[in-house]
């Protein structure tokens, strides 16, 4: 067996596998326009394992992402505080989560590299749902 990786522009590794033939024309075949490296068999235990940790990687993004879906369930109380016929505060606890919530996305994009777990509550300090 061989495997192969394909990397995007950046040469981050987006996917592997395995073909029984080390055949570059075909293995390219199957993602045009991408870079795809065949393996020799020493390195493909270790590859593999590097391309699964590379296609794993957490980015910012990706704690941006989970901060706005945490965001998210706090929104309708700030929407209804924006319409000035309501005329109701936002409640001092979506405050105090809110800006938990963004702190909390702050410590996690300064790490390097952002645990894999990032989306565990633990990483995310004592935010309730009220």
């Amino acid at each position: 067996m061989h495997a192969y990786l394909v990397k995007n522009a950046a040469g981050e590794v987006v996917r592997s596998g395995q073909v029984s033939q080390p055949d570059q024309a075909e293995c390219q075949a199957l993602y045009p326009g991408e870079r795809v490296e065949l393996v020799l068999d020493a390195e493909l235990f270790d590859s593999l394992d590097l391309a699964r940790r590379e296609a794993t990687a957490v980015t910012p993004a990706m704690v941006n992402a989970e901060q706005a879906r945490r965001l998210r369930y706090t929104d309708g109380y700030v929407t209804r505080a924006a319409d000035p016929s309501d005329g109701r505060p936002v409640p001092e606890w979506v405050v105090i989560q809110r800006g938990a919530i963004r702190r909390a996305a702050r410590r996690l994009e300064a790490l390097d590299p952002i645990p894999a777990d990032y989306r565990a509550d633990a990483h995310w300090g004592d935010i309730e749902q009220k």
